[in-house]
């Protein structure tokens, strides 16, 4: 080795200088020690590294873990979790105060489905409590440290297309794995992981992941798992008659079943192509506007529970597609389920066991209209409102607005086809007057009525 002289310069500054009420300086130095050695400048920096896991043990990739050397938590570097869960920092400098957080905003619906808010409304009744802080964590999606009802509606919306993502949380949350958590007090849970003085090497910052929605463990945080569910090996199947829809013509699909016993929830997404999927009407299932959303008129989103196990028998129409076809087609032909997101899957039993839905086209008689008023969507309406009426036969039809004193506001006539037909009617045509509206229909020596809500 060669050795190379090496000068160091060390400047002391005196006590009391002159000036300063002193006659002169004064120096007042003991022990003192100057050691120096040959070392490369990265002995001076060390690494920090952790894995980042869900509740059940499974890694979780592409976490951006930030790095942060300050308070503010503005200037940070990051680095992504890899396919097994592990990230590293390297060449971190010592002697500094340091804070680590995840972020993972993505893939909202991924192990959400509507089995959680089953269990969500379970936990809510006291019929089955969680039994996790983590549960109450995921369970939480508007983020107000609390679980509540409004927490349902807001998954439900995530489920059925409405939301993209929830508008009050991330689709993730992380926080230090080892946490003191209680049952009763999970808002507690930090997502920080501090490092007061960093001195010695770390290889033990560690995140626990909790999927936001996900209270039933069903997330799969690695795609390339190709994880598949496990579901019940008996399938519920849903039945529809074969008919050919009539281009431009309104047509009710019926669904029945005859293994629909003691379901306690279902969903699914449906699409329709070569024409639109109008309506749902409930029958037999207690389906509200809540629970189902239709997507650019082709596909249907449904998420559907009860609190109750329910049982349905054969002859008995579950629910009914309101469609409309482009061209001349056969129902078989156009509707089918979408696996993805939503996948067609009932719950079963107490023990909430999952089977998939198929449908089952059958071959039948021509469907038996009857003459029937239905209610109109929306109800209250504001702008306008969409009048639906079934007609037994073919025929011409009246259908007239009246307001309370019997006065008469509006009316339409017409030659209606034989099934459904719907009609728009507007504000404007009703003569912006607020309050109660009869609605009439006659048709071919039928009569009815029923009352329609407009609000300013």
């Amino acid at each position: 080795l060669v050795k190379n002289p090496t000068t160091f310069r060390f400047e002391l500054l005196s006590y009391c200088p002159v000036g300063n009420a002193g006659a002169q300086s004064v120096w007042d130095l003991d022990e003192i020690s100057i050691v120096a050695s040959c070392a490369s400048i990265e002995g001076l920096n060390r690494s920090i590294a952790g894995v980042v896991s869900t509740p059940t043990g499974l890694p979780v990739p592409g976490v951006d873990i930030q790095l942060y050397d300050d308070h503010t938590y503005i200037n940070y570097v990051s680095t992504p979790t890899q396919s097994d869960g592990q990230y590293l920092f390297e060449s971190v400098v010592t002697g500094k105060e340091y804070f680590i957080h995840g972020y993972k905003n993505t893939d909202h619906t991924n192990g959400v489905n509507t089995l959680d808010l089953i269990r969500i409304q379970k936990h809510l009744l006291g019929i089955d409590p969680f039994d996790s802080p983590y549960q109450m964590i995921a369970a939480d999606a508007n983020h107000s440290q609390s679980v509540s009802a409004m927490d349902l509606i807001e998954i439900r919306k995530l489920l059925l297309g409405i939301y993209d993502k929830l508008p009050g949380n991330l689709s993730w949350r992380f926080g230090p794995i080892n946490q003191n958590l209680d049952i009763n007090n999970p808002w507690a849970f930090s997502e920080v992981i501090n490092i007061e003085v960093f001195e010695e090497p770390i290889t033990d910052a560690h995140f626990v992941g909790i999927k936001i929605g996900d209270v039933t463990g069903d997330v799969v945080p690695n795609v390339a798992d190709n994880h598949i569910k496990s579901r019940n090996g008996h399938a519920i199947t849903l039945k529809t008659q074969i008919n050919e829809l009539q281009a431009g013509e309104v047509s009710r699909i019926d669904f029945t079943s005859e293994d629909f016993r003691e379901i306690v929830g279902l969903q699914f997404s449906m699409l329709m192509e070569k024409g639109q999927i109008l309506d749902l009407e409930p029958g037999a299932l207690s389906i509200g506007q809540e629970n189902f959303h239709i997507v650019n008129g082709q596909q249907l989103q449904l998420s559907w529970n009860v609190t109750d196990l329910v049982t349905v028998q054969p002859d008995e129409v579950l629910f009914s597609l309101i469609v409309s076809a482009d061209v001349d087609v056969d129902v078989f032909d156009v509707l089918r389920f979408k696996q993805g997101s939503l996948n067609a899957e009932a719950y079963i039993g107490e023990g909430l066991e999952t089977a998939p839905l198929e449908i089952d086209f059958i071959l039948s008689e021509k469907t038996a209209f009857q003459n029937q008023l239905l209610p109109n969507k929306p109800n209250p309406f504001s702008e306008k409102t969409t009048i639906s009426f079934e007609l037994a036969e073919a025929g011409s039809a009246v259908i007239s607005f009246h307001n309370l004193s019997g006065q008469l506001l509006h009316k339409i006539s017409g030659d209606f086809h034989q099934g459904i037909n719907l009609i728009d009617v507007s504000q404007i045509e009703l003569g912006g007057a607020a309050g109660i509206i009869i609605c009439k229909l006659q048709s071919n020596g039928f009569n009815a009525a029923q009352k329609m809500v407009l609000i300013n």
